[in-house]
């Protein structure tokens, strides 16, 4: 070994710890190791019975799970060290070390280490100071967890479309969760790219990459390009990847997840080696289809064999239907004929408000991607529910889009109406529609043996407006609660027509009938859970705003009806039947809705106290009183979103006026 080969050693972690004439009582002990291309220094299991510090060539660690091998760590520097602790505790290898290249590497065994310290107890202390070293990092816990994550797009549609929608979700990805974000763009040979699209130049390199550069951000910046809205491109010739650097796979994802919390991975759906090494690393699949493509194409065959359910989906771009709503494993974005072909030609990948139902689409697909769903919950409160159009109408105005829905009685009228597709200013017409004249339509009174009212009518009117449509042709997820008069049980209803569940969770015991769905009598839903926080939170939002109207005590709701003592002559001077139903379901629900949501991030509560349960007539002035307070309420509502944050990891640019 001569000197050249000696003085590295002090460059690796475990000798920096020792003096130099500490490193020189051990040279004596160090032998050279020669490896062929494809010769195996150790396996995977082998006692750790030695050191090696490589002086050229490269080696691979290989670790073989589930059946699947997996680089762990590209070895191709002069003095990158491995098996440092077995010198110390002759530990099982956890990989195969396997040279690529013709290797040279200084190998240092454990019985001649230990023949080392016995000879000379100084040495000791330097490995003293080696684990102390070890031990604090162990015992440290990390700054910032890293819970970086790798999306793989492989899209069985035009590269126009694929450019526009990957471009796209990328920017609303990082704008709704304020976090750093990069493409790896694989252009084939004289094939269309990414940096195209986004009208990027990549810094040209002097040389081609190779395998060890992948193990560092240093070496890997002459490949990365930077959008001005903060968007991070890494362009590697798709050729490159497919030959013998498609083993580095695994160890340039691990450096771009220490430097970026979402990598996007857009493929075709050509199959190939490196479309299969980042489908099998990728912590999410996504199979990018057209509306009205085949839906079973040999790539999605392969595909779900290949990737467990849990981290595969179906992306549908939906050109003629009615938007659909997301479930699990499947996601449908409206998306225009050429929509991405047309963005293109005008110049840039960016959709702007002409597109907003598209942009709509893409945000919420960010936002679930983000965990940053955004839920409502709409309380029960009779002519009070038409509070939730003035918060609905103050969050659209300023870009706060609801991706799931919930409510009791009242609350999942307006909701359902919502889910449909109907807009705040047609849910205004439609409140303000229902003068007393019109009230009076809708009560079909019958013997007052199950109820004082049918319901028949208010089902007919509820089918006027939303239609037979079902649970799963709503645009957004959408669930109401109904009480179980029989068990007093609660029950969430997300399945069948949505016009019957609605009518049973507004049947208010004694007023109207039991509403019989699915072999059960229903009653209004306010019974058991009138603000259904909980209900929303297990549709799977991340950020529950919960609109609450039953906030004061029952004799503060109802002015000008103050108690009067019974008399012979005026049987009529105490409280009739129907206040005492209606304030006795009030009180029961004053306490209820407290508890119920307070398992929001933000509680709404407008002062509603001027009017009461009945009052359907006074539209115009409820919906007109939310608003005013949810403008007031801003700060807290977009509080928990970072979308509305001044302070992000990087720089981007200002908010778009919507979600």
């Amino acid at each position: 070994m001569d000197n050249d080969d000696f003085s590295i050693l002090q460059k690796v972690p475990f000798f920096s710890q020792f003096r130099e004439d500490e490193v020189a009582l051990l040279r004596p002990h160090f032998r050279e190791v020669s490896l062929r291309p494809d010769e195996i220094l150790f396996h995977q299991g082998d006692a750790g019975d030695a050191l090696y510090v490589l002086l050229g060539g490269q080696v691979h660690l290989m670790q073989t799970q589930d059946g699947r091998d997996r680089i762990l760590a590209i070895l191709g520097r002069r003095g990158d060290a491995l098996g440092e602790m077995a010198l110390l505790t002759s530990e099982t290898r956890p990989a195969t070390a396997v040279a690529v290249q013709p290797a040279r590497l200084l190998a240092l065994k454990t019985d001649d280490f230990n023949a080392a310290l016995r000879a000379t107890p100084t040495l000791a202390l330097a490995v003293t100071r080696f684990l102390s070293g070890r031990l604090a990092q162990a015992i440290r816990p990390p700054a910032v967890p890293n819970t970086a994550k790798v999306y793989t797009l492989v899209a069985a549609a035009p590269f126009e479309e694929q450019a526009v929608l990957v471009g796209n979700l990328a920017v609303s990805l990082m704008t709704q969760t304020r976090r750093k974000l990069l493409i790896v763009d694989l252009p084939s040979d004289n094939g269309p790219s990414y940096k195209t699209a986004l009208k990027l130049s990549c810094p040209s390199a002097d040389r081609k990459p190779e395998a060890q550069d992948f193990q560092s951000l240093d070496t890997l910046r002459p490949w990365i390009a930077s959008h001005p809205s903060g968007l991070d491109v890494l362009c590697l010739p798709r050729t490159l990847l497919e030959g013998d650097l498609a083993a580095g796979v695994y160890p340039l994802l691990e450096t771009l997840r220490r430097e970026w919390d979402y990598v996007l991975v857009p493929l075709g759906d050509r199959p190939g080696r490196i479309l299969n090494v980042f489908v099998e690393e990728a912590d999410r699949v996504f199979y990018v289809r057209e509306e009205g493509a085949e839906p079973g194409t040999p790539m999605w065959r392969q595909l779900e064999k290949a990737v467990p359910p849990q981290r595969l989906d179906l992306l549908e771009l939906q050109r003629e239907s009615p938007p659909r709503r997301h479930r699990p494993g499947r996601f449908y974005i409206p998306w225009g004929p050429n929509l991405g072909r047309n963005a293109l030609a005008a110049g840039t990948p960016f959709l702007d408000r002409r597109h907003d139902v598209s942009l709509r689409g893409v945000d919420r697909l960010a936002r679930h991607l983000g965990g940053l769903r955004i839920g409502i919950a709409l309380g029960s409160g009779a002519a009070l529910g038409y509070s939730a159009i003035g918060v609905l109408r103050v969050l659209e105005r300023h870009g706060v889009f609801p991706d799931l829905i919930a409510g009791t009685s009242m609350g999942a009228l307006i909701g359902s109406f919502y889910c449909a597709g109907r807009s705040v200013d047609e849910l205004e017409d439609i409140a303000r529609s229902i003068t007393k004249a019109k009230l009076w339509t809708l009560m079909d009174f019958a013997l007052p043996w199950k109820g004082v009212v049918v319901g028949n009518a208010v089902l007919r009117f509820l089918r006027s407006i939303l239609g037979d449509v079902t649970f799963g042709e709503l645009a957004l997820p959408f669930a109401c609660v109904a009480t179980d008069i029989n068990t007093g049980e609660e029950r969430v209803l997300r399945h069948g027509p949505v016009a019957e569940a609605v009518r049973a969770s507004l049947s208010l015991p004694f007023f109207f009938e039991p509403f019989f769905l699915k072999g059960r009598y229903l009653v209004d839903g306010g019974l058991v859970n009138p603000v259904p926080t909980s209900v929303v939170r297990a549709m799977g939002a991340d950020v529950a705003i919960s609109l609450n109207i039953t906030t004061r005590p029952a004799n503060k709701r109802f002015p000008g009806w103050s108690p009067r003592k019974p008399s012979a002559f005026n049987p009529i001077s105490g409280p009739h039947i129907f206040k005492v139903m209606a304030k006795t379901m009030y009180t029961m629900q004053y306490g209820i809705s407290k508890t119920t949501s307070a398992a929001a991030d933000v509680v709404l509560a407008p002062d509603l106290s001027a009017y009461t349960w009945l009052e359907f007539h006074h539209a115009p002035e409820i919906i007109k009183i939310a608003e005013d307070y949810t403008e007031g309420a801003l700060a807290k509502i977009t509080a928990p979103l970072p979308f509305f944050s001044d302070r992000c990891r990087t720089p981007l640019r200002a908010p778009r006026p919507r979600l």
